[in-house]
């Protein structure tokens, strides 16, 4: 579908659904192609829901266990405890596909929760705005915790309660990646490079009031570069 200032707000709404439908399939273990390599990771190498680091000592202890075991004709207690590491690598699929699966399922009903305003408009009435505005992020940038990431929000006025395409576009941004730190109301459509430049598309489900949108922005420049963020579509009054 491609998005325009004339897109319906009953089209927004079926591709809102449509995309966090598919975000879903993808990354749970109804994905199938997925779940068959976590289900052979997890079964051979059950230590690994500890974290690689701790994973690997626990997998190299069993091993050389496993080859004392048989250098020492321990045969029966290496068959043994062959049996409770596939054991216990079922049991750590089984959670890891629970977890995965309940994860997700919070993520879409966030999605699919309109984002409630973070404070009621203004009584002298509201900023204009129209398809087609844009609007600079530079200014808003602000360091975060780490080095080479940026936070910054964009306000937006709503009038009209529905969903809204926002598209932020960042120039001569080197290796940079744009990340939204919440998921209410918030569903990322379409983000790509070209060249230095990125251009990621967003769809917004937004309740009346003053919206702060959050970014995050993830750069290997010193300083994050110049961005602007403008409206593809939004409701209006019916």
């Amino acid at each position: 579908m491609k998005l325009s200032a004339s897109s319906s707000q009953s089209e927004l709404r079926a591709l809102y659904v449509r995309v966090t439908r598919d975000e879903f399939l993808r990354d749970t273990p109804l994905n199938l192609r997925m779940f068959l390599r976590y289900a052979l990771l997890f079964v051979l190498f059950p230590s690994m829901v500890f974290g690689f680091r701790i994973g690997l000592t626990v997998m190299a202890g069993f091993c050389g266990g496993m080859i004392v075991c048989m250098l020492a004709g321990k045969y029966d207690l290496a068959h043994a405890a062959a049996v409770c590491w596939l054991l216990f690598g079922a049991v750590a699929l089984l959670v890891v596909a629970g977890s995965t699966l309940i994860t997700a399922r919070k993520r879409l009903r966030k999605r699919r929760t309109p984002r409630p305003a973070d404070a009621p408009l203004p009584s002298r009435g509201a900023e204009p705005i129209s398809p087609g505005d844009t609007r600079e992020l530079l200014w808003l940038w602000t360091p975060g915790d780490t080095p080479h990431v940026f936070t910054s929000s964009l306000e937006l006025h709503v009038t009209h309660p529905g969903i809204w395409a926002i598209t932020v576009e960042i120039r001569d941004c080197g290796h940079s990646k744009l990340m939204l730190p919440d998921s209410c109301g918030l569903c990322p459509l379409h983000s790509g490079n070209q060249g230095q430049e990125l251009r990621s598309v967003v769809l917004c489900w937004l309740e009346s009031g003053i919206q702060h949108i959050p970014w995050i922005l993830v750069s290997n420049l010193p300083h994050p570069p110049r961005a602007t963020a403008g409206i593809l579509c939004m409701p209006h009054a019916e």
